[in-house]
């Protein structure tokens, strides 16, 4: 499947545009406010994958003669034979690397802010798959010349910058003194003394509660108790204030490494998740002895299985519920470990919190359900972006509006940097998408 470099563009700036604005609801102050558990969060976005990916067999269900991608050319072999949807364990393997990313993100998002954490996400799932590709996998980059028995690699440049001009947006909230003609420099609203600042310095030593402990729980064996506002000395909780008292860390502060950290792992897991996908097609198709071998075309059931657009979107979004309901099932043990451990200590936290977090669906019905809408359609038109245009250019184009949609959500609606440290920030951003695209097109034919 191909089409025109202008419909590419359109698929990545949607595909950058959905996946850039799907960690907004995170952040939403009735979210930070109940301390929503991550693994909560995410088992939101999981159903609503789950369902998606059944939605896409439809056209097959009506039309059977459809193939992969609902398209059917006489290149391909005839797919009414096969079912409508074929099962791969790659969906699962791809969805065991999901899940962690879209956990650390749902912790990372209201320590960090949606804009820094994108960027680096974005950035570290990039720089590692480029070195794991190119350095394991041995995937060809360009070799340029510079004159008889003298060659050089670019890549590698461009990869350094890209690490250079990220680090220039992490630190870009800590320039002050800015010239007047960029108002300035200030990353809080409203600090405008130093005892202010070391009082909010103060606030962000704050603990969080046991695991990321909900606050939202109301009752222990029974009795009508109250946790909301963390005020209960019976059972420990008086030094936790309400809410995510992690929220909106100070930059370099001790909690604020820790988001970036996680951020960081985010696109680690992101990684596994695209490679999966990519090694698993590789590998059946060596199987078939179809991978790269013009004289044979792969079976239709195989198209099938790998179809981002149908089955394989199925496979995925069972491996997703799966993983997620196992996710609960391990913190549910750990927890209850906890109590065992703390059998003489009646006054421990983790007596007083229930085995699984709850759901809290009042709160969550919205921002669960429009993040994992927004992550599908994303995801969607990313998988177009790279079917019609090819993986190294729409890949750039694709990372280059999420860093655009994110850092313009980070900082007209939640005001996560403000003044001229916005318009730094923007300056790093844009040689970070310049650069990133460089890397993309270093790609060897």
């Amino acid at each position: 499947m191909s089409g025109s470099p202008f419909l590419t563009l359109t698929y990545a700036l949607l595909g950058g545009l959905f996946m850039g604005t799907y960690p907004v609801p995170i952040k939403t102050p009735a979210v930070i406010k109940a301390n929503v558990h991550p693994v909560i969060f995410q088992l939101y976005k999981s159903t609503v994958v789950f369902i998606c990916g059944f939605i896409f067999l439809i056209p097959r269900l009506i039309n059977p003669s459809l193939g992969p991608g609902c398209t059917m050319t006489t290149s391909q072999p005839s797919t009414k034979d096969v079912p409508i949807f074929v099962f791969t364990y790659w969906g699962i393997i791809s969805a065991i690397g999901w899940i962690p990313a879209g956990l650390v993100t749902i912790f990372a998002v209201p320590i960090i802010g949606v804009s820094f954490e994108i960027c680096i996400a974005a950035g570290s799932s990039s720089i590692l798959q480029f070195l794991v590709f190119w350095l394991i996998l041995g995937e060809k980059v360009k070799l340029h010349s510079c004159g008889e028995n003298c060659s050089f690699y670019l890549a590698p440049v461009w990869l350094f910058l890209i690490i250079v001009n990220m680090c220039g947006m992490v630190y870009s909230p800590q320039f002050k003194d800015l010239p007047k003609w960029l108002n300035g420099g200030s990353y809080i609203p409203g600090k405008s003394s130093e005892e202010d600042e070391e009082n909010d310095e103060e606030f962000n030593k704050e603990e969080l509660p046991p695991l990321l402990l909900s606050t939202n729980n109301r009752s222990n064996n029974n009795k009508n108790i109250s946790y909301d506002s963390f005020d209960n000395d019976i059972i420990g909780l008086s030094r936790y204030k309400q809410g995510n008292t992690w929220a909106n860390a100070r930059p370099f502060s001790s909690i604020w490494i820790i988001g970036v950290v996680a951020a960081a792992f985010c696109g680690v897991f992101a990684s596994i998740q695209y490679s999966a996908v990519t090694l698993g097609k590789e590998y059946e198709q060596r199987k078939e002895n179809c991978f790269r071998n013009t004289n044979k075309t792969c079976s239709p059931r195989l198209l099938e299985q790998f179809n981002d657009l149908g089955s394989w979107y199925v496979s995925f979004g069972i491996g997703a519920l799966l993983v997620t309901l196992f996710c609960i099932f391990l913190l549910g043990c750990w927890r209850f470990i906890c109590r065992l451990y703390y059998s003489n200590d009646r006054t421990n936290v983790y007596h007083a919190i229930p085995l699984i977090p709850p759901l809290q669906f009042k709160i969550m019905k919205k921002p669960g359900i429009i993040a994992g809408i927004f992550w599908v359609l994303g995801n969607v038109f990313c998988t177009l972006a790279v079917v019609t245009g090819g993986n190294a250019i729409a890949n750039a184009q694709m990372v280059a509006a999420m860093l655009i949609t994110s850092g313009l959500w980070g900082i007209l609606y939640y005001s996560e940097i403000r003044k001229g440290n916005a318009i730094v920030w923007g300056f790093f951003a844009c040689l970070t998408m310049i650069f990133m695209i460089l890397l993309g097109l270093e790609k060897a034919e």
